[in-house]
């Protein structure tokens, strides 16, 4: 008589439930892995992950107590209800994913005993720009957590470079790259004004006021375009009074949340992809713009500088540069040619480094 094998139970923890490239990755581990591991999904908001892992059938709690804001009292009461949830369960496995989630949730785990604790890097939050003191706290707080933490996914060599600068010192720490179902896209960009592309929400690390700054710039210098910014989040009503202020509402339109699939038909309209973060992890956003062959202009932050060559698959400047984005934004809008060419790399960049295939095959050493 053959003895089926028990599954492996895993608890994922991530702090916000809305739209997002974490939200996304987590959504997307779920479903890879909710037949091989009996997993629970625990965030601190409803909204779009907490919706559609429901309706896939995958279990998840709302701990609302868990937020980004820094709150001793809640989050001593989280850490408290994790704790007393993972020891009731008994997970094998806690895999966090965001700052506030990988804190609370890495001391609940070892607080609870679970075997082991995993923690996912989608950049570190002292790499944001804030005040000395603050960077210095978090810096601490890192330092120690590594010491519990098990496997430490990082999406970028910057993030390994910065681990080991601060001498953070998880049991075993990997490279993952995040990957992406490839689709073959259908590009309808020839429009009589440029169209500029931005997909990425409303929170201090995307850098929409550069983005402000830039399109000022490009009304004066007299160019036709238009600039779609996608997504949601709290700095979205700053950002739409900015643009206001600065009569730029006939140039930059915003159009809230879009579903994958809205977010790729705009894309296919798109001549450029602009993100000017002054932190990321390893955006899925733009590996979705190169997989629809558009050239991507980013900063030089996380895991970017790992796969786009400046100049080559795409273009890279420095974080918080308004000149110098400016200056590359014109380069292509003058010659269409090399946005094709760009383009073309980009999709074939993507193509050969970065399915979402080889990506599982990576996890899969560490989960299963």
């Amino acid at each position: 008589m053959k003895v089926l094998k028990k599954k492996k139970k895993l608890l994922y923890i991530i702090t916000l439930g809305d739209y997002g490239g974490a939200q996304k990755f987590c959504y997307d581990f779920c479903l890879q892995y909710k037949n091989t591991v009996e997993i629970t999904v625990i965030c601190g908001t409803g909204g779009w992950l907490y919706d559609k892992l429901v309706n896939n059938g995958v279990t998840v709690i709302k701990m609302e107590s868990i937020k980004r804001s820094i709150s001793p009292l809640n989050d001593a009461y989280s850490i408290i209800r994790l704790t007393k949830h993972i020891k009731k369960i008994g997970y094998d496995t806690v895999f966090t994913h965001s700052a506030k989630a990988g804190t609370l949730g890495r001391i609940a785990a070892k607080l609870a005993g679970c075997p082991k604790i995993i923690y996912k890097v989608g950049g570190f939050v002292f790499n944001e720009p804030r005040h000395i003191i603050s960077k210095f706290v978090y810096v601490i707080i890192e330092f120690l957590l590594s010491y519990i933490t098990d496997v430490m996914i990082y999406v970028s060599k910057y993030d390994i470079k910065i681990a080991k600068k601060y001498y953070f010192r998880p049991k075993d720490s990997v490279l993952i790259y995040n990957g992406i179902k490839l689709e073959k896209s259908k590009l309808d960009n020839n429009n009589e004004a440029v169209i500029l592309i931005t997909v990425a929400n409303f929170y201090p690390a995307k850098a929409h006021s550069i983005i402000i700054e830039v399109a000022q710039y490009l009304a004066k210098m007299g160019y036709k375009y238009k600039w779609y910014l996608i997504g949601k989040g709290p700095l979205a009503s700053t950002i739409k009074e900015e643009v206001k202020a600065k009569n730029l509402g006939e140039n930059i339109i915003f159009t809230g949340y879009l579903s994958s699939r809205g977010v790729k038909d705009y894309l296919s309209q798109s001549n450029i992809f602009i993100l000017p973060s002054f932190k990321e992890g390893m955006p899925l956003a733009v590996l979705e713009a190169m997989n629809a062959s558009l050239p991507v202009i980013v900063t030089r932050v996380g895991a970017l500088p790992d796969f786009i060559v400046d100049g080559e698959n795409g273009f890279l400047v420095k974080p918080n540069n308004v000149q110098e984005l400016v200056k590359k934004i014109v380069k292509l809008i003058e010659n269409k040619e090399l946005q094709n060419n760009i383009g073309q790399k980009a999709l074939k960049s993507i193509e050969d480094n970065f399915s979402i295939d080889e990506m599982w095959r990576n996890y899969n050493k560490i989960i299963i």
